[in-house]
């Protein structure tokens, strides 16, 4: 023990020294970018610490854990980007999509505390131990002399042969332990989060019908629909599609020349398989105008006809990036009214409609 330190100081020195460290809350530093009145970087604090017992934010120049946070605009949806800058090379970036600024605040701050509370608390290591107390050795006392009681001289006291023994140099202390590697902090992906809400949908298609019996008619088609977010999966829908369906497009009529000019409305419930290859049922109602010309003919004559269907149809979806989407839809319709086209002299029917009237359309579509 050390001369002049007292016992029970002596103890509590020791036995703090010797206590182990408590773990450390995670200091959070974050650099927010966002366009004018796009959330706020109190918005991410918020839900992250909500979420985190052990972090907070850090204090000006401390060693902390550097998030950054980016907002951009896209359209009417805003795009996120949540980056851990470790080093000069950068780190782990993790982007989401959403349908405004706070959903895409609250997806990125849930997945920076799932990173961040999956790793272990950082414990500061054990002080080393204090070095041994040094050891002092008091030299021997002498003894004194004593008193003859005879009348000869008096003796010499003994004198130590050896000198005295100097205190022995204290020993030099161990070398501090090298300083533990800082904890890396890695950020994992968080599950996607389905994003509520919908979006709307601009096509252009090409399109086959059976409009009349004699021949089929190719045109085109320009189709918009409102669609709402499935959860993961293919949304409820409504729809209009323009089409222009002639039957001597791609060949000659034989013996009627058909014009098909319908509306058709499209609504399906939100049944479906699959997110990137979706499929699913849809109902459709067509209200439209055939105009019909007789084909060789010396007299030739333009008649024009309503027309009135209903019936369903299967589309199937193939997503890619950049809200563009590969969709194909085969379906029937069934008139509500036959329509009879004839020719005189002499006389012969040279088209009507048929029972049950075929549509298939191939498209690409884009969401806004």
């Amino acid at each position: 023990m050390v001369p002049g330190l007292p016992i029970g100081l002596f103890t509590l020195l020791t036995l703090a020294q010797g206590a182990p460290a408590a773990a450390e809350s995670i200091p959070i530093r974050v650099d927010f970018e966002a366009p004018a009145g796009c959330s706020s970087v109190d918005a991410f604090y918020t839900g992250l610490l909500t979420r985190m017992d052990r972090a907070r934010r850090a204090a000006a120049g401390e060693d902390a854990v550097h998030l950054s946070v980016r907002l951009t605009r896209a359209g009417a949806r805003v795009r996120g980007e949540l980056r851990l800058l470790e080093g000069p090379g950068g780190g782990d970036t993790r982007r989401v999509e959403g349908e405004s600024c706070d959903a895409v605040v609250e997806v990125l701050s849930l997945t920076a505390a799932l990173a961040l509370t999956a790793q272990p608390a950082r414990v500061m290591p054990p002080p080393p131990p204090p070095p041994p107390p040094p050891v002092r050795v008091s030299p021997p006392a002498r003894s004194s002399s004593s008193s003859s009681s005879s009348s000869s001289s008096p003796t010499k006291p003994p004198e130590s042969s050896a000198p005295p023994q100097e205190p022995a140099p204290p020993p030099e202390p161990p070398p501090p332990p090298p300083p533990p590697p800082p904890a890396a902090v890695l950020v994992t992906p968080a599950p996607p989060q389905p994003l509520r809400g919908r979006h709307y949908q601009l096509g252009l298609q090409a399109v086959a019908a059976d409009v009349i019996s004699s021949s089929v008619s190719v045109g085109g088609g320009l189709a918009a629909r409102i669609e709402g977010h499935g959860g993961g999966g293919p949304g409820a829908s409504l729809g209009l599609t323009f089409l222009y369906v002639p039957n001597d497009l791609v060949q000659s009529a034989d013996d009627v020349s058909v014009r098909w000019f319908a509306l058709a409305a499209i609504g399906c419930p939100g049944w479906g398989l699959g997110r990137v290859l979706t499929v699913q049922p849809c109902a459709q109602a067509i209200g439209g105008w055939l105009a019909a010309t007789g084909q060789g003919l010396t007299n030739p004559r333009s008649v024009g006809r309503t027309w009135w269907s209903v019936g369903a149809l299967l589309r199937a979806g193939a997503h890619f990036g950049g809200g563009f989407s590969l969709e194909l839809e085969a379906g029937a319709t069934v008139p509500l009214i036959g329509r009879r086209f004839v020719s005189t002299t002499p006389e012969r029917t040279v088209g009507e409609t048929p029972t049950v009237s075929p549509i298939v359309a191939l498209g690409l579509s884009r969401s806004l």
